[in-house]
């Protein structure tokens, strides 16, 4: 599935994302879970023993843009976990099966499973 328009394109866009990402002002770390849609870029900052928040942003957004304003708050009392929603303008990568059959609870399950989450907070901004 192509999503750039050229390799420039995709260079230029991850690295406004990361201008904006350093704008957290906060230390976070970046993961890619694999999907079965693809992959889901995620964001996390704070300490992982604090209870976990997952974030979701806006359709035309991604999280480095969404929660600049908030991650350093929310990161003081959260396990702050920011999701590229698929298929959005971020670093996530969808691919065939996120054309054909994209399952939003299925594609959840394989994020909670793989980031070992029982229970979370969830907050999103539409």
């Amino acid at each position: 599935m192509k999503r750039y328009k050229s390799e420039e394109g995709r260079r230029l866009i991850h690295e406004s994302y990361d201008r904006l990402l350093n704008g957290w002002n906060v230390p976070y770390k970046e993961v890619d879970v694999s999907t079965q849609y693809g992959i889901t870029h995620i964001i996390t900052a704070g300490n992982p023993e604090n209870p976990p928040l997952l974030l979701f942003h806006g359709t035309g957004d991604h999280s480095a843009l969404m929660w600049i304003y908030n991650a350093r708050e929310l990161s003081a009392s959260y396990y702050v976990i920011a999701v590229d929603h698929i298929g959005g303008s971020g670093k996530s990568e969808p691919n065939a099966n996120y054309d054909r059959a994209f399952n939003q609870v299925k594609w959840l399950d394989e994020i909670f499973e793989v980031m070992k989450l029982e229970s979370v907070y969830i907050a999103g901004v539409s």
